[in-house]
């Protein structure tokens, strides 16, 4: 059984789905409709997820360079000044939680 949520943190709405990928059971407003995230929005959040796994593997490196090997790694020119920002504050908050 798998339990997906939506990715605005205020919503409440949830969807359980079985092994088959089936979804069985719908939680929160039933009438959940928005938008899809642009893809950038996307690309940032898989970016952040990724870097932020590597500042927990290696505690010692410094968080402009895990985001600088990363960036080498693959690019995105989506991402800007306060998004960086924002990433090295989420490794900060990972690396000391």
């Amino acid at each position: 059984m798998e339990r997906w949520c939506c990715t605005i943190k205020k919503c409440k709405c949830y969807i359980k789905c079985n092994e088959s990928r089936e979804i069985f059971f719908w939680g929160g407003d039933a009438m959940h409709n928005r938008d899809a995230d642009s893809e950038a929005c996307l690309n940032r959040q898989i970016f952040n997820n990724s870097v932020k796994r590597k500042a927990m593997e290696d505690l010692c490196a410094r968080p402009r360079k895990l985001i600088y090997k990363e960036l080498c790694s693959q690019y995105l020119d989506t991402l800007t000044y306060k998004d960086i920002g924002n990433i090295i504050g989420d490794m900060h908050k990972a690396r000391s939680s």
